[in-house]
């Protein structure tokens, strides 16, 4: 996750200046991503020159001489996590891209689970979509579903654990004729079955509450609220890639 201001990221860059249009960066020509689940930055990465002195960043200059940063390749937008992972070249970044939460529903099978920050990109619930993964073009529905979660819960005094459990309305995106459609596509790619269990394992909670973790992924807005092409995030899961 993001973890503000003080971290090398397009937003906090010398050469960010904030359009409508989303074209922010002074060097290059592109549309700069919605993406809030994780930083992106690029090689020509700097601190504005009235915060070079904020002690915040003191690290800087260890930054831009590290391993990591060095590696980028000029003219690339890279996601970072462990380790930066090529979003894409400036070229091909001249269309809205932002994050796409991928998850297994109970009722639904796999769906794109749509932000509420999210929900101007999309059509309204009971609406078309087309969705492409890797060319591959299949229709979607955005719909409203409402899930009931346990979310925490208490200890009665005899000592059994009462769970607390919350209905809410979750807006996905999903293909009525494949359950599977997403997965086997992220499955392309790494290894999804490996990546829920160890997700489930790593935050146990989630298997009480019935809540998988989601697998995250980009989504091209190709044509205006009606048209989508996904994008494969293989920043978070270097250790489950295909080709690794």
């Amino acid at each position: 996750m993001p973890n503000g201001k003080y971290d090398p990221q397009c937003y906090t860059c010398k050469s960010f200046k904030p359009r409508p249009d989303r074209r922010s960066c002074v060097l290059h020509n592109f549309v700069m991503p919605g993406i809030v689940e994780f930083e992106y930055l690029c090689s020509d990465w700097d601190v504005p020159d009235h915060l070079r002195d904020d002690s915040h960043w003191s690290y800087v200059p260890r930054f831009l001489a590290g391993d990591e940063f060095r590696s980028m390749k000029r003219g690339r937008l890279y996601v970072q996590q462990e380790h930066p992972s090529e979003l894409d070249t400036f070229e091909g970044l001249q269309r809205f891209v932002f994050d796409a939460l991928i998850h297994d529903d109970p009722e639904l099978g796999w769906s794109i689970y749509i932000e509420s920050y999210q929900y101007a990109y999309f059509p309204a619930p009971d609406s078309g979509i087309t969705v492409s993964m890797d060319g591959d073009e299949l229709e979607f529905r955005v719909v409203d579903a409402t899930r009931t979660q346990v979310q925490g819960g208490h200890r009665e005094p005899n000592g059994n654990w009462i769970d607390h459990r919350a209905t809410r309305t979750q807006r996905l995106a999903h293909s009525p004729d494949s359950r599977l459609a997403l997965y086997n596509w992220l499955d392309r790619y790494l290894d999804a079955a490996a990546v829920v269990r160890d997700n489930l394992t790593k935050e146990g909670w989630a298997l009480k509450s019935g809540w998988i973790p989601p697998i995250f992924a980009f989504i091209e807005e190709t044509l205006p609220r009606s048209r989508y092409a996904l994008r494969f995030n293989a920043a978070p899961y270097t250790r489950w890639l295909r080709n690794h």
